[in-house]
């Protein structure tokens, strides 16, 4: 099974951090986006090159001040 890699962008962060930048906002997380190859990101993105698939059966949770658990199922 290949690596999955996971970039957190600017426009996530904003509305992830609180004003304050002491802990997170509630934030919904709706969906995950696949794309098809690897590819440099940047933390400016605000899109995937070459979605090929969106998935909407998700969890996650807090595991730890700096750090949160997400899955994602492709059903």
């Amino acid at each position: 099974m290949s690596k999955l890699l996971f970039t957190m962008t600017d426009a996530g962060r904003q509305e992830l951090v609180n004003a304050n930048k002491t802990g997170t906002n509630k934030v919904e997380i709706v969906s995950v986006g696949l794309g098809s190859r690897y590819y440099v990101t940047s933390t400016s993105q605000t899109n995937i090159t070459n979605e090929i698939k969106r998935l909407t059966t998700i969890g996650g949770k807090v595991v730890s001040p700096d750090t949160i658990h997400v899955t994602a199922k492709d059903e």
